[in-house]
């Protein structure tokens, strides 16, 4: 049974989840490696951390954590991975980036991504996001990783940013 964060986000999904087989996917079965690869966030209904990627309208390449399992940086509770070094293992793993056209697999950055951090002392999930992501789909972001809306703040960041060559010139002028 999903949580409940999740049914509302993906009422269809649970469905999907029952014919999806992991090990089992040809080049045209794109949605279902999705599946799989939230499978075990779907399912646990608690608030986690981590980071995700999105492309085509969902939440992909999901790593999360249940809070209690977050590595602690300083008054923040984390993920266990980067962007960087899951990308290489996601990479490592056959078929894991098969879903992305060529070009898009390269580079980490190459798609819209983001990270979940609890902060302590507001007691607040923020939701770090770019600038490529819309109110929508950080909603689904949030329901994947269960977060209660009352104590959720999203936040654009300049990390997760696409900015032109004059955009980025301006902004390392103004430091």
């Amino acid at each position: 049974m999903l949580s409940v964060c999740t049914a509302i986000a993906f009422p269809h999904i649970e469905a999907e989840l029952a014919k999806t087989d992991a090990d089992c996917f040809s080049d045209d079965e794109k949605i279902p490696l999705y599946l799989a690869e939230l499978k075990d966030c779907l399912f646990y209904g608690k608030s986690r951390v981590g980071i995700f990627w999105f492309y085509k309208d969902l939440p992909m390449f999901v790593h999360a954590v249940p809070l209690e399992q977050g590595e602690h940086y300083g008054e923040a509770i984390t993920g266990t991975k980067d962007h960087a070094d899951y990308w290489e293992e996601l990479r490592a793993k056959t078929g894991r980036l098969s879903v992305l056209p060529k070009q898009l697999q390269k580079e980490y950055f190459s798609i819209p991504r983001g990270q979940v951090v609890y902060h302590c002392d507001s007691e607040r999930f923020f939701v770090y996001h770019g600038n490529n992501i819309n109110k929508q789909d950080l909603q689904k972001v949030a329901a994947v990783f269960c977060l209660p809306k009352d104590q959720t703040v999203f936040e654009e960041d300049v990390h997760y940013c696409d900015l032109s060559d004059e955009e980025w010139n301006n902004m390392c002028k103004a430091l």
